[in-house]
C-alpha cells in the first residue's frame, strides 16, 4: 500500500517538468531554447530526489504503525492466558470463550478491550436513553390558530357556512381570518359569471393562485351559490359559462392542481341548490349551519351593539340587554344591529341627549311593523272596523293557554297594516297539535270579531287567513296530525315556487282538501264559540282602542283581569332551568387562557386590551 501511495505522489510532482520538458524540446514546437530544457531536466531530477526521500519517510511511518497493532496491549489490560489469538494452544477447531469479559469482571478488572463487552455498553447506554426521553418528554403544547393554519394544514380545508339571511355568516369567517392572523382574500359568486366565454375560470384560476402566493391564508368565497348550482339543468345543449367556472373550481380544489394551506370558506343561504361534486369530503369537508341566536345569544349581541351608544345614565347595560333580547324573539344578528341604529336615530330625531329604554322599544315596533303613519286618514268606519278587529284578535289570544302572550294592541296604521297586535313568540323548536290549533284560533280571532259586531266581512284579514291556510296545510302535509290521511309526509313547494308534479295522487290531493278545510272550520267555530261568550270584553277594548289608539298590557289587565294561565314574559323567567343566566362562552380545557380568552364559568365577549373585534393589525384583508 504504501508504494502505491508513494507511486501517486511521484507521477503527480514529475508531471509538471516532464510536461515543460517535452513542450521544449521534443513537442511540436521545437524551437525552445537549450537553456529552457537543461532547467526544466534540472527541476525534474530535483523532484525525483524529493519523492525518494518522501518514500523513505513513508514507509518508517507505516512501519512503525503496523509494529504498533501487531504488539500485545499494555501490561494492566491484557487478555487472559485462555483468550484471544492461540487460545486454542496450538490444536484445530479450538472455541473462543464467549464470556471471558465476564471473568475478567469477576477478577475486579474491566475489560474495554472486549469487544462484546463494549457492545452491550453500547446497547444499554441506548435503551437508557431513549427511556429517559420518553419520560422526561413534554407530552404536548399549546397551538394558536395561526400555527395550525401554517404547519397543521398540509392540505386545504373547507368549509361551508349556511342559514338564514342576517346571522353573520360573512362576520364569522371575518372574525376567524383576525383570529388566525392570516391574509384573508374575499370574492363574491356573482363577480365570476360573464356574457364572455372563459372569464369566469380565468377568474377562478387567478384567485387560488392569489391565494396560495399569500400561503397561509383564508379564502372566502360570498354566495357561492352564484356558481355552484347543480350541473344539467335548464341546458339544451351547447356550453354553460355557469358549469365551466364550477368545473374549474372543483379542480381547484381537489383536483391535480391541490391547494397547500388555504382554508376556504364560503357562505349560502341555499345550499340545497349547491352541486353535490362541491359538497362532497374534500372539499367543502364541514358544513357549518348558523341559525338565529337564542335569548342569550341575542343578550350577548345586545351588549356588543349597545357598547357605542350613549345612554341614559339610569340604564344598565347588562340589564337593559336582556330586557331586549326577551322582546326580540327570532331576531337574528343583523336585525339586532338594526334595532341599535333606529333607537338612536329616533332618539336623535327627537334630540334627546341620550337613548332610552322607550327609544329601543319604538326602534322594535319599527322593525317588527314598519314605519309608522301618524298622518293616514281613515274614515270613520274603517277605523271603529280596524278597533274592534284588533280587540278579537287581542280577547282570543288572552283566553287561550297556547296562544302568545299579548303585549301591546295598536290601530296607528305601520306599515301596509291598519293596526296590529304584538305578541311575544315562545321560543320552542317542538310545538302540539294542541299548540297550533290554538294559534289558528288566535289569527281567526279578527275576523271572527267583524261577523259578530258588523255582520260583515272585510279585506282586513287576508294576511290572517294566508297564516291560517298554510299552518293547516303543513298540519296536514308534512307533520302527519291527520287521522284519516295518517302517518305520512310530502313536501310542500317553497314560497314563489311552482308545484311541478304532486308527490301524490289525485285521491289523496281531495282527501288533503278535506281535511285542511276540516281544520279551519273547527278553528273558526271554536273562535267564534269563544267571542261569543266573551262579547263583553271585545266590546270594552274596541272602545278602548278608539280612544287612546295604543293599548299597553296593563291596560289589558285593568280591561280583562289577569290572565288564567301562567306565562313568562321576563327574561329571568325565559331562561330559568337552562343553567345561567348568561350564555356559556367557556373554551375547552386546551384553549383556556389562549389569546385571554375566558376561562370556564368566566364569560367575555371583549376583545383583548388594545385590539379591535375583527381585524387585528396582522391580518391582511384582500378583495378580489
Amino acid at each position: 500500500m504504501s508504494q502505491r501511495l508513494v507511486a501517486t505522489a511521484s507521477s503527480r510532482a514529475v508531471a509538471g517538468p516532464l510536461a515543460l520538458l517535452w513542450r521544449c524540446g521534443l513537442g511540436p514546437r521545437g524551437g525552445r531554447t537549450f537553456g529552457a530544457g537543461v532547467r526544466a531536466l534540472g527541476t525534474a531530477q530535483q523532484c525525483l530526489q524529493g519523492i525518494r526521500f518522501q518514500q523513505s519517510a513513508l514507509q518508517i511511518r507505516l512501519a512503525s504503525v503496523s509494529h504498533w497493532l501487531c504488539s500485545k496491549p499494555p501490561k494492566g489490560t491484557s487478555e487472559p492466558k485462555d483468550t484471544g489469538p492461540g487460545a486454542d494452544r496450538g490444536k484445530r477447531g479450538g472455541k473462543r470463550d464467549d464470556f471471558a469479559w465476564w471473568k475478567r469482571m469477576q477478577k475486579g478488572k474491566v475489560p474495554w478491550d472486549d469487544k462484546d463487552l463494549r457492545s452491550l455498553a453500547m446497547l444499554g447506554a441506548g435503551v437508557a436513553a431513549g427511556f429517559l426521553y420518553f419520560y422526561f418528554r413534554d407530552p404536548g403544547k399549546e397551538i394558536t390558530w395561526k400555527h395550525f393554519v401554517q404547519y397543521y394544514l398540509a392540505r386545504g380545508l373547507g368549509a361551508l357556512l349556511t342559514g338564514p339571511p342576517g346571522t353573520g355568516k360573512t362576520l364569522l369567517a371575518k372574525a376567524t381570518a383576525g383570529e388566525a392572523g392570516v391574509p384573508f382574500i374575499t370574492v363574491n359568486g356573482s363577480e365570476f359569471l360573464e356574457m364572455f366565454v372563459g372569464v369566469g375560470p380565468a377568474r377562478v384560476r387567478d384567485m387560488f393562485a392569489l391565494a396560495r402566493k399569500n400561503a397561509p391564508c383564508i379564502l372566502f368565497v360570498d354566495e357561492i351559490d352564484a356558481i355552484g348550482q347543480k350541473r344539467g339543468r335548464g341546458h339544451f345543449g351547447g356550453q354553460s359559462e355557469q358549469e365551466n367556472t364550477l368545473n374549474q373550481l372543483l379542480v381547484e380544489m381537489d383536483g391535480f392542481n391541490s391547494t397547500t394551506n388555504v382554508v376556504v370558506l364560503a357562505g349560502t343561504n341555499r345550499p340545497d341548490v349547491l352541486d353535490p361534486a362541491l359538497m362532497r369530503p374534500g372539499r367543502f369537508d364541514r358544513q357549518i349551519y348558523i341559525g338565529p341566536p337564542d335569548i342569550k345569544g341575542r343578550s350577548s349581541i345586545f351588549r356588543v351593539h349597545l357598547h357605542p351608544l350613549k345612554l341614559d345614565e339610569s340604564l344598565s347595560k347588562d340589564a337593559l340587554a336582556r330586557k331586549l333580547a326577551a322582546l326580540t324573539p327570532g331576531f337574528t344578528g343583523a336585525d339586532i344591529s338594526n334595532v341599535c341604529n333606529e333607537a338612536a336615530l329616533i332618539a336623535a330625531r327627537h334630540l334627546n341627549p341620550s337613548v332610552g329604554e322607550k327609544h329601543f322599544e319604538q326602534a322594535i315596533e319599527r322593525v317588527i311593523g314598519g314605519l309608522e303613519k301618524k298622518t293616514q286618514v281613515l274614515q270613520p268606519g274603517e277605523k271603529m272596523t280596524v278597533a274592534y278587529h284588533e280587540a278579537g284578535h287581542a280577547v282570543v289570544g288572552w283566553f287561550l293557554e297556547h296562544a302568545d302572550p299579548l303585549l301591546k294592541v295598536s290601530i296607528v296604521p305601520r306599515g301596509k297594516g291598519l293596526g296590529y297586535a304584538q305578541c311575544l313568540p315562545r321560543e320552542q323548536y317542538l310545538y302540539t297539535r294542541e299548540q297550533l290549533f290554538d294559534r289558528m284560533c288566535a289569527m281567526l280571532g279578527g275576523r271572527v270579531a267583524e261577523q259578530l259586531f258588523f255582520g260583515r266581512v272585510t279585506t282586513g284579514a287576508q294576511d290572517d287567513l294566508r297564516k291560517v291556510t298554510q299552518s293547516a296545510y303543513a298540519q296536514i302535509v308534512q307533520f302527519g296530525m291527520s287521522e284519516k290521511l295518517g302517518q305520512v309526509s310530502f313536501d310542500l313547494p317553497r314560497p314563489g315556487e311552482a308545484l311541478v308534479e304532486k308527490p301524490f295522487s289525485e285521491a289523496t290531493a281531495q282527501l288533503i282538501d278535506e281535511e285542511v278545510r276540516r281544520l279551519i272550520g273547527s278553528a273558526h267555530a271554536r273562535t267564534l264559540d269563544l267571542l261569543t261568550r266573551c262579547r263583553e270584553q271585545v266590546d270594552k277594548v274596541g272602545r278602548r282602542l278608539l280612544e287612546k289608539e295604543v293599548l299597553e298590557r296593563a291596560d289589558m289587565v285593568e280591561l280583562l283581569g289577569p290572565r288564567p294561565f301562567a306565562e313568562k314574559i321576563t327574561y329571568e323567567e325565559l331562561v330559568e332551568g337552562t343553567g345561567g343566566l348568561e350564555e356559556d362562552t367557556a373554551l375547552p380545557e386546551g384553549l383556556q387562557g389562549w389569546r385571554g380568552g375566558p376561562t370556564a364559568g368566566e364569560p367575555s365577549l371583549a376583545p383583548p386590551p388594545g385590539e379591535q373585534p375583527l381585524g387585528p393589525p396582522g391580518s391582511k384583508l384582500k378583495h378580489m
